[in-house]
Formats: C-alpha cells, structure tokens, sequence
C-alpha cells in the first residue's frame, strides 16, 4: 500500500483524531463514519466518529479499513491540495478503495455480475446521498473496478497522478481524458465495463 502513495513528501504531519460521542463530532451526516477535510490549513486530521473495538480492545478491521480509506484521502490531499473536489466522484473514491484493498473478490463479482452498472455520469457524480445506503456501498465496488483497471491499462500509479495533475488544471473529464490517457472518458468507462465483465462474470 505504500509503494502506491502518490508522492513521499508530505505538508502536513498525519494526526487521527477518534470523537468518544456523536455530539462531540459537530454536526456529520447520520452514515458518516470517517471523513478528512481537503485543503485544511487549520485542521487537517482524520476524523472517525464511528469506531469499533474487539473483545481484547483492539480496534476491529472495519476501523482499520476507514481509517486506511481516509488516511489515503489524506495522501490525494498532501500530493495535491483539494484535488478531490475537481476529480469525478469515481477517481476520487475509487483510489483510496482500490489502494486500501478494500473489496474482497466475491464482493465486485456480485456487483459486476448481478446488479446493475451505473452510467458514466453516474460514476462521476456519485451516487444519490439520500438513496438507499446498500447502493452506496456498492458503488463503492465499481469505483475499485475503476481504478483497478487503470493500474492495469495505464501505468499504476504513475497514471493516477498524471490524472490529478491534468484535473488541476482542467476539471472536465471530456478534456482530461483524451490528453492524459488518449481516449475519450466514454471510451475509458466503455472499456472498463467490458475488461471487468470479461475479468469477473
């Protein structure tokens, strides 16, 4: 996992931050678990508002896998400043879930296989924040898909960060696209849905 962060130097130190109760968090959308504020200059820690412990103490893999998801959201941020908000939804999201190793093979063959394929519009916009929450998590599965497939087609890590770098400078996929990865984001996602589904089902 460290052999894919996107760049060694760092602004800012890494600082973790556990609220003990849901008041104390401020206000946080009722599904937040953990979130790291982007372009930070006055806070720019991990916050995890819901955690869990095992039996002897230890913080459970779900805590481990949010504090890792968010911890390489921190990772985007050091290597470029607030460039989550100018990434489509999938290329934010689907770093840190590809990265963190957080879909388990059975998990994406299902959603490939059984559910239904968002649209590319879909996937950079992000799934509706009031819709069912079962569908967010799987989303989660397609933008690992994504990614994973950009590892493999492009360059790793290599491709990822020219990406951020062109969407510093452009925030529209149509134009980024071709000059990073001369093709077309259609293309990329058309192709991307025939390599997976060929890969899992």
């Amino acid at each position: 996992m460290i052999a894919n962060l996107l760049s060694d130097s760092r602004r800012d130190a890494l600082v973790v931050r556990f609220y003990p109760t849901r008041a104390s968090a401020g206000i946080v959308g009722c599904t937040v678990a953990g979130y790291h504020v982007t372009n930070s200059l006055i806070d720019p820690s991990i916050r995890v508002v819901r955690y869990w412990l095992d039996a002897s103490g230890q913080a459970a893999p779900f805590t481990l896998a949010l504090i890792t998801h968010e911890w390489l959201h921190w990772a985007q941020d050091q290597f470029s400043p607030g460039i989550t908000a100018r990434l489509p939804f999938w290329l934010t999201e689907g770093w840190p879930d590809y990265v963190g190793q957080a879909r388990t093979p059975a998990t994406e063959k299902f959603v490939m296989c059984q559910t239904t394929t968002p649209t590319l519009k879909q996937l950079e916009d992000g799934p509706d924040p009031n819709g069912p929450a079962e569908l967010q998590a799987q989303w989660y599965s397609f933008y690992n898909l994504m990614v994973e497939y950009l590892y493999a087609t492009y360059g790793g890590k290599d491709a990822y960060r020219n990406l951020l770098v062109a969407f510093k400078e452009d925030a529209v996929p149509a134009n980024v696209f071709p000059k990073v990865l001369k093709v077309s984001a259609q293309q990329y996602y058309d192709d991307w849905k025939a390599w997976a589904k060929k890969k899992l089902c």
